[in-house]
This record gives C-alpha cells, sequence and structure tokens, in this order.
C-alpha cells in the first residue's frame, strides 16, 4: 500500500440527473435537458471529453438561472478534475461559487482539487466554508481529515473521520479513510478494525484489502495479511503493488 494516494475523497456534487429534474420546470428548450443528461451518462461512462463537451453546450446556451449555471459549472468542473486538468477545474468552482456563494459542493469540490494539488491550506479552507454552510455534511468533513494529517494535524484529523463516520455509519468509504489515517499514524489494530469494516460494508473495493493487509503485515500476521493480498488481487489481477508484496511475503 504506497502513500495517500488512494484516499477515499467523494467529489460529492449536485448529479446532473438532479440538475435535470430541476430544469425541467424552467422554461428552457427540451435539447439543453437532454444535454445534460448527456452529460451526466457520458461522465458516467467515462466518457470525460464528451462530458465536458455537453456541459459547454448547457453553460453556453444562455437559458439557465444562476443557480442551475452554478450545478452545470460545478458538474463541469468535476470532469476537468477527473481529466486532472486543475486549472479549468478550479475556474469552474470559482465560477460556481460567485454564483451560488453558499454552494457547499463547489466548495468541497475545489477543496478536494486543492488537495491533488496539495495545496493543503487552501482545501482546509474550501471544506471549513463547505461544512460552515452545512455542518453535517459528511464528505466534508472526510475530505478535511485527509488534508489535516497532510498537514500534520493528527487530532483534527481523527475528529473529522469519526463526524464523518457518526453522520453516515454505513459509508465503507469513511471507514476506509479512517483505516488509512490509523496506518498512517501506526496504530495497525484500529487500522485493522476499520478496514475490517470497511470490507464488511464494501468488499469488492480493492484498497480496503491492501490497507489491511499492510496492517496486518504491520502487526505480524503474516499469513492473514497474505489472505489479504490474494483478495486484492483476485478483484484486481493486475494491481502491480499487490504483487510485489504478495511475492515479498511469500518469498520470507
Amino acid at each position: 500500500m504506497k502513500g495517500w494516494a488512494s484516499i477515499d475523497r467523494f467529489k460529492a456534487a449536485m448529479t446532473a440527473i438532479a440538475a435535470v429534474a430541476l430544469l425541467a420546470s424552467l422554461p428552457v428548450r427540451a435539447g439543453v435537458k437532454e444535454d445534460f443528461q448527456r452529460a451526466y451518462e457520458a461522465g458516467a461512462d467515462g466518457d470525460y471529453i464528451m462530458a465536458a463537451h455537453y456541459y459547454s453546450l448547457v453553460i453556453d446556451s444562455g437559458e439557465l438561472i444562476s443557480d442551475e449555471q452554478a450545478v452545470a459549472h460545478n458538474n463541469r468542473g468535476n470532469i476537468y478534475n477527473r481529466r486532472q486538468l486543475y486549472d479549468k477545474a478550479l475556474a469552474d468552482y470559482d465560477k460556481a461559487i460567485s454564483l451560488k456563494p453558499d454552494y457547499a459542493n463547489a466548495y468541497n469540490n475545489r477543496g478536494s482539487a486543492y488537495i491533488d494539488l496539495q495545496d493543503f491550506e487552501r482545501a482546509i479552507a474550501d471544506f471549513d466554508h463547505a461544512i460552515a454552510i452545512s455542518p453535517d455534511y459528511a464528505e466534508a468533513h472526510n475530505n478535511r481529515c485527509e488534508a489535516e494529517l497532510r498537514l500534520g494535524e493528527v487530532d483534527r484529523a481523527f475528529a473529522d473521520c469519526r463526524k464523518a463516520i457518526d453522520l453516515q455509519p454505513d459509508s465503507a468509504a469513511f471507514h476506509r479513510t479512517l483505516g488509512a489515517v490509523y496506518l498512517e499514524t501506526k496504530n495497525y489494530g484500529k487500522a485493522d478494525a476499520a478496514l475490517s469494516t470497511a470490507i464488511s460494508l464494501s468488499p469488492g473495493n480493492v484498497s480496503a484489502w491492501l490497507r489491511r493487509a499492510a496492517a496486518r503485515e504491520a502487526l505480524g500476521s503474516t499469513e492473514d495479511a497474505i489472505a489479504d493480498y490474494r483478495q486484492a488481487l483476485a478483484l484486481d489481477p493486475y494491481n502491480f503493488d499487490a504483487q510485489d508484496d504478495l511475492r515479498r511475503l511469500e518469498s520470507n
């Protein structure tokens, strides 16, 4: 398990489907609604170029009121973020926030982009805004946890991770994040417990098996770690980190 790259950060946003529902009550062309739907479907299929194209058509239509335009900019920002086009993503999030200053999702998503850019102080500032607007915004607490840990603010990180789990106890992603925090702070027993919960909630997530394998190896439970690496490879046969770690353990 290498570093923090695989921490789960939800880019929570009003989906295009929800936005289409809002548009249904507006006097806009049917084509605008269809383009919003096409943008959502393309993004869900991983066709980010076409998703950005359709969101751009919606934005450039001139037929949206400010709140719906904010949603379109936020969603296109998420698409650019997926493509690691961070300048474009940040510009869209900035526009979304300027159109809708109480848009917690846009603050959360911009904070997530800042984490990708390793600008953790700006990330925390955005998560602070999101949480101030929506105190029970679980994803923003989860994301702020990561940024705080990256700055060495361990106590605050734990508090945010636990808050996220208190708000959404059935979120496997939040338990994975907590497990990763415990790994980072070398509390391997609690990491094992948190990641076991994550696996019970979502057994198909490779990162949870890899993290638990790392925790169990650190605890000296070599056979259990080997079993976890094998399960990770059953889910993702081309995971080279898992292959390397499994070979290393089996050769000892």
